[in-house]
């Protein structure tokens, strides 16, 4: 069992070839920033020596979001679900890297 605090932030910045009209306005790019601190708890399960099921909730404090996440971790790999529960669950699935040092 383990409690965490964690970082997260999200940018996305789009730079449009030409701009599109759209009622009466012109997109030229698109900037969107989105970041929030998270207090998290969960707990881990080893199943082998290089895998491990993991299961943890987190509470995010700027958008005031509750997040649950399952997922299987190897060495360097994560395979998983977030799910939001934001009146009806939404759903991510996610894969992601890891480098250890």
């Amino acid at each position: 069992m383990y409690f965490s605090v964690k970082y997260s932030e999200f940018l996305l910045k789009v730079k449009l070839p030409e701009p599109i009209e759209f009622y009466g306005s012109k997109l030229e790019e698109i900037n969107f920033k989105a970041a929030d601190t998270f207090l998290l708890t969960g707990i881990m399960l080893p199943v082998r020596k290089d895998k491990s099921i993991v299961a943890q909730m987190a509470y995010g404090l700027e958008y005031k979001k509750i997040v649950a996440r399952l997922s299987a971790e190897y060495n360097h790999l994560q395979l998983g679900i977030d799910i939001f529960p934001e009146g009806l669950f939404v759903l991510h699935p996610y894969v992601a890297y890891r480098w250890q040092f």
